[in-house]
């Protein structure tokens, strides 16, 4: 939705966090859950709110985080 590759992504969060693009893949996929630091990142860097990822959702499975065709 972004228009961000998950390198993108990674490299645009906070360094303290320590989130590879493998990780955030892993959040995608709905395979991983971040904590909630990241997930206030994250938050901030889609200017969503923190419910927006939350509301009716098993995982950020239903979030794009590139441009796929």
């Amino acid at each position: 939705e972004a228009g961000l590759s998950t390198r993108a992504v990674a490299e645009k969060l906070p360094k303290r966090l320590a989130v590879s693009k493998t990780t955030i893949t892993s959040y995608e996929n709905g395979t991983s859950v971040p904590d909630v630091d990241t997930l206030g990142a994250l938050a901030n860097l889609y200017h969503r709110t923190i419910n927006w990822f939350l509301e009716n959702r098993t995982g950020l499975s239903d979030f794009r985080y590139r441009n796929l065709k």
